[in-house]
């Protein structure tokens, strides 16, 4: 069926093409160009940039060529814990830290679609060529509520939660519809269009990217791609990295590190991806990481603070171990305090389940300090 063509009987399941769109840009690496195009009222801007991902820790983009954007970056690199912003013309290397997987600002519409899919309509429209690739197109439509936020409205118990994801200045943006065209053959969202409109319904933004060359499923030079080296004479800003090591398994990471906890359970399905060992200033940090069908959950242990600059308390006592409720950006997080140590459990919408990772590992940890540190050690979300 071709785009305005009458819907066909055995016509694909649209939430499922998004579903497989998600876990496809979650789990397989890329190498491509892709125009970016944002348009408000007045406002217009346009990047074409290269893109190298390897999900769910390491990207590189470079800026080709933009079209009203001075503050953009004119390269973006993260890998892991570390994420660089290159500014070319000022010859200026901002390091930053975090432990966000890649869907930053550069990166959003992955996340925004994971969480509109349960929210919004899904209608498959039909089909259409992008870039001599035939695609799948499905549109993703609000409830019929015209003052539905862009928020995600979390359940835990009894509780309802709202953690809100996208305001402009003062004013709240409400979305409208998010369009996507997903390859036929690999799952991939080649192009998507998102749109938003202001509490009467006006249309005050759009962004639409679109991948002109594209492969998926790429191999890369982790080392090459993903490491940024700044010039000699660029100025270097930015927190002191940590010195980082990698380990196999739970056990050999916290045999690593100067504390131990119990491992924590994670829901049916989700396997270790990661364990990674921080040190900094004599503090060390683990951090582990878990994965599922193009779904992460992270947990972090860190005789320093967890919690970051942008986080924003939405409740407090939650679980056995009294743990604070925390949103930044997209994410949902728990962070309690137990004797010398700081956790934080992050990545699924759903309090209830994070609560249940979080009690698992409970309030119990053995250290060589009897108090937390009043320094802090990178574990928690980007800071300026």
């Amino acid at each position: 069926m071709g785009l305005g063509g009458s819907p066909a009987a055995d016509e694909p399941d649209p939430k499922e093409l998004v579903r497989d769109a998600v876990e496809s840009t979650d789990t397989k690496s890329i190498e491509g160009v892709r125009t970016e195009v944002f348009q408000r009222d007045d406002q217009f801007e346009m990047a074409t940039v290269a893109v190298t991902r390897q999900s769910p820790t390491r990207s590189r983009i470079e800026v080709l060529k933009s079209i009203e954007n001075d503050e953009r970056s004119d390269l973006t690199v993260i890998n892991g814990s570390t994420t660089w912003q290159y500014f070319q013309d000022e010859q200026r290397a901002v390091r930053k830290q975090s432990n966000q997987t890649i869907g930053g600002t550069t990166h959003s519409f992955q996340g925004l679609t994971r969480t509109l899919l349960e929210q919004y309509q899904a209608t498959y429209v039909g089909t259409d060529t992008v870039e001599n690739r035939s695609t799948h197109v499905v549109e993703l439509e609000p409830p019929e509520d015209p003052e539905l936020a862009l928020s995600l409205d979390v359940q835990a118990g009894s509780e309802a939660y709202e953690f809100e994801l996208e305001e402009a200045s003062e004013e709240r943006w409400f979305v409208t519809q998010e369009t996507l065209w997903i390859d036929t053959e690999t799952a991939y969202p080649v192009k998507q269009r998102i749109e938003w409109t202001d509490q009467n319904g006006n249309v005050v933004a759009s962004n639409i990217r679109t991948y002109h060359e594209l492969t998926v499923g790429a191999e890369i030079d982790a080392e090459e791609a993903f490491e940024f080296d700044p010039p000699e004479r660029a100025e270097v800003t930015g927190r002191s990295l940590p010195e980082t090591h990698n380990y196999p398994t739970f056990e050999a990471a916290t045999d690593a590190a100067g504390f131990s906890f119990p491992e924590p359970a994670l829901p049916s399905g989700y396997e270790l991806k990661q364990a990674t060992v921080q040190t900094l200033d004599d503090q060390q940090g683990v951090m582990l990481t878990y994965t599922t069908d193009g779904s992460t959950i992270t947990v972090h242990a860190s005789e320093g603070t967890t919690k970051g600059d942008g986080d924003r308390i939405v409740d407090t006592e939650i679980g056995d171990v009294n743990a604070t409720l925390l949103s930044v950006d997209d994410r949902v997080s728990l962070a309690w305090d137990c004797n010398a140590l700081s956790y934080r459990v992050s990545g699924v919408h759903d309090v209830d389940a994070l609560a249940s990772i979080a009690d698992s590992i409970g309030c119990e940890s053995s250290t060589s300090g009897d108090a937390r540190p009043s320094g802090s050690i990178w574990v928690g979300p980007a800071r300026p």
